[in-house]
Parts: C-alpha cells; structure tokens; sequence
C-alpha cells in the first residue's frame, strides 16, 4: 500500500508546496484538482505542463490522477462532454497523470436507466482516446451515483471495457448504506484506488461531520484492507489509498498535514516513528 494525498486539502498551494507536504507526510502520490488558482488548470500552456511535471518526476512521486468537474450525466449536449473529455485527457497524459476523475452528476427526473445509458455512451466513446494516451478515466461514487451498485451500472456496459475504473470514495456508499464488503464486490475488476475521508454521521444522508481519519464512524482500515486485496485480485501491482481531505469545502477543518499525520498512523502504524 502507498500512501496519496488530494490537492484539495491544500486550496491554492503551488506544485512546490504540495510536493513539500508529500515529503514531510511521507507520501508517495498526488491526486491534483484542476481548478483556476490552483497547481494545475484547465487551459494551463505546455510549458506550465512540462514544468508540473519535471517538478513531481524529480521529486519521485506520482500523479496517480487529475482530478475534473465533469458530470458525465450531465444535461450538456454529448459534444460538449466528450469534448471536455477529450481535452482532459490530453492534459492528463501530458502531465503523465494515471487517470482523470469525473463524476456521475446526473440531475433532473430521469430514470436511472436513462442517466447510466447516456454516461456509457459518452464513456465508450471517450474510453478509445483514454485507451490511446494511456490514461484511465476514474468514475466516482459521489452526487447521482453514491454506491458501488450505482457505478457499476454504467462500467459494466462502456466498450472498449479495461480503460474506464472506478474510483471507490469512501464516504459515499457508506452513508448510503452500502457495506464495504458489498462496494468491493460490484467494483472488482474495475477499481482504481479508494479516496479516504472520515466523519461522524447523522441520521440522515446528508447529515456528516467531517472528522481526522479514525475519529469518526467510517471503517477506514476495513476498507483500506478489502480494497488492498481486490487490488491484489486485479494483478494491480500498487495499491493507492488517497485523502481526500476537504479543506477547500470547509476551511475550519485542520490543515492537511494533520489529516495526513492522522491517516498515515491510522493505515500504516508500523512505519510511524
């Protein structure tokens, strides 16, 4: 197991100040979110790219993903988000990212049917390119897709099949009331890596508290460990546990060292001095 962090629980940090944050935490990836004002952007030039990427190569880490804002179900035309896609992608594979995260987002009354039809199209089409340039694009369980049940609906019908994964966010189906066990079982063979979180739950879905890893209801080493084995079973040679930590959400909460002093303990207890 190796431990990632989510530049989200840096809002505004440069690429130095992230790799910094990996060294001291000893971390050994990073999970980058494309946003204006952050280390990366959408329409960053080839030169701002290059230099990314040279900065985390010399530094020995890994980008395991960059992190998008695209809804694949979203009520967009299908240009529009295969395009977004597409020029992701190439950002991605510029950058020597392993995947792209997107989200479900499906909105409006649909049926469920309709939204998983019209995110496996778009991904099939999306998946050739992904194929092309090496990277995976990495579907979360986050918004209209909270569960493991949810996402494998749409993977098991995207052709080609192999490129597009899962990316198992932990809070999500644990709130919606899906066991561990359960998410593992309908994202084995298509999952990527598990984002970490923790928090305190309340009776209803929507009602979480976010808490420092192992302060709060969410089994995190269950998790870390069935994920770690279906890794195993995929013949994955590396499994990535990423934090997710939301200081960009919720600024009271601490700084992301903390967070990632407290998930590294947590998860690797043996390695913490």
């Amino acid at each position: 197991m190796k431990l990632a962090f989510s530049s989200l629980g840096m809002p505004g940090a440069g690429i130095d100040e992230l790799i910094r944050c990996a060294e001291e935490g000893k971390a050994e990836g990073l999970e980058l979110r494309i946003a204006d004002g952050e280390a990366i952007t959408r329409n960053m030039p080839a030169t701002a790219q290059q230099a990314v990427r040279r900065r985390i190569e010399d530094a020995g880490l890994t980008l395991i993903a960059i992190s998008s804002y695209i809804k694949v179900c979203s009520p967009a035309p299908d240009a529009d988000v295969i395009s977004a896609l597409h020029e992701t992608l190439e950002l991605a594979a510029s950058l020597r990212a392993g995947g792209v995260r997107i989200f479900p987002g499906a909105e409006g009354n649909g049926e469920v049917k309709d939204w998983d039809q019209i995110a496996a199209g778009r991904l099939s089409v999306a998946a050739e390119a992904a194929s092309s340039l090496g990277v995976d694009l990495l579907l979360e369980t986050h918004d209209s897709h909270p569960t493991g049940r949810d996402i494998s609906r749409i993977l098991r019908v995207v052709e080609p099949a192999g490129t597009t994964k899962a990316l198992w966010d932990v809070l999500h189906p644990w709130r919606h009331g899906e066991r561990p066990e359960e998410t593992a079982s309908y994202l084995e063979g298509s999952l990527a890596y598990c984002q970490f979180k923790d928090a305190v739950l309340g009776p209803e879905p929507g009602s979480v508290t976010l808490t420092l890893p192992g302060e709060g209801d969410i089994p995190i080493t269950e998790i870390a460990g069935i994920a770690e084995k279906v890794s195993q079973r995929q013949g994955n040679p590396t499994y990535w546990a990423c934090l997710e930590w939301e200081k960009a959400w919720h600024p009271h909460l601490e700084d992301l060292p903390a967070a990632l002093s407290a998930f590294r303990t947590l998860l690797m207890p043996e390695a913490t001095p």
